[in-house]
């Protein structure tokens, strides 16, 4: 899958760093103007914080943020992201795992988002457009490695649609 998509980077950054999507939606509800939510994707675009961080201000750290966006490219090319009524998982692996290598690698954490509570994630960043913020705390599966690899994979429609994989730092080598 190649990513079409790319102009949305630099700001996705911004985003990651302020921990969320900009007019972020609480109260379970999608806000006036954001799109009709679409059942099929055909492209997951996964933004992550390169460094693991702390949320609740420990010394270690115990997780990291991500920013997850969805096209759908059969409306058109250069589509805006859209949202989705499915479920959403987003699979952190302990160490870097090649693309190739995902399909039988075995995650250590799974956080699982069904579609009737991503509305607690939603918002409009302004230069990327509608998507999904969260913060993803692991637990106690501490990756052992210095990095992770990071995928989101969306399985409301046909067929489940992963993203490129992504790394975060975990601690510098």
């Amino acid at each position: 899958m190649t990513m079409k998509h790319t102009l949305f980077i630099p700001g996705v950054l911004l985003l990651l760093a302020a921990g969320g999507c900009g007019e972020a939606v609480g109260g379970g509800g999608y806000p006036p103007g954001a799109p009709e939510r679409v059942q099929a994707v055909d492209e997951i675009m996964l933004m992550t914080s390169p460094l693991v961080v702390s949320f609740d201000g420990a010394l270690q750290p115990n997780g990291f943020t991500a920013g997850v966006w969805f096209f759908d490219n059969s409306r058109g090319a250069m589509t805006p992201p859209t949202l989705v009524r499915g479920g959403v998982e987003i699979l952190m692996y302990d160490g870097i795992v090649p693309a190739g290598a995902l399909r039988s690698a075995r995650p250590l954490h799974v956080w699982e988002f069904p579609g009737d509570q991503l509305s607690q994630h939603v918002g409009k960043h302004i230069r990327n457009g509608w998507g999904y913020s969260f913060q993803l705390r692991w637990g106690g599966d501490v990756p052992t490695q210095d990095r992770i690899t990071v995928v989101a994979r969306y399985l409301g429609g046909p067929r489940p649609v992963e993203s490129a994989p992504s790394s975060v730092i975990v601690r510098e080598k």
